[in-house]
C-alpha cells in the first residue's frame, strides 16, 4: 500500500540500456573463463585487472602478475612474471 493510503495504479519500468551491456557481459565471461583455466582467482578477487582487447594483465592478491593473450575463448599464452618486487609493491597499493 502506498504511504498516502492509495494502492498504486501504474508501474513504470525503465528499459534496459541498449548498446554495450550484453557485449560487456560477454567480454567479462570470456575473461573469467580464461582466469579459471589458469587457476587464478576470479576478476573480482584480483587486486588489478587490465584488459586491452586480447591482452590481459592480472595482479593476484599474492602480488603475482599474469600476462594473458587470448584468441576468442582460447588462452593462447599465459606467463607469470612472478611476485612483484617489494620496492614496487607500495606503488601498486596506492
Amino acid at each position: 500500500m502506498h504511504e498516502a493510503g492509495k494502492a498504486p495504479d501504474a508501474i513504470y519500468v525503465a528499459p534496459r540500456q541498449i548498446g554495450g551491456e550484453w557485449e560487456r557481459a560477454a567480454e567479462q565471461a570470456r575473461i573469467e573463463r580464461a582466469l579459471q583455466r589458469l587457476g587464478t582467482p576470479p576478476a573480482k578477487a584480483l587486486r588489478a585487472l587490465d584488459i586491452d582487447g586480447d591482452k590481459v594483465v592480472a595482479l593476484t592478491g599474492q602480488m603475482q602478475v599474469w600476462h594473458l593473450t587470448l584468441l576468442g575463448d582460447t588462452v593462447m599464452a599465459a606467463t607469470s612474471t612472478g611476485l612483484v618486487p617489494d620496492d614496487l609493491r607500495s606503488a601498486l597499493l596506492h
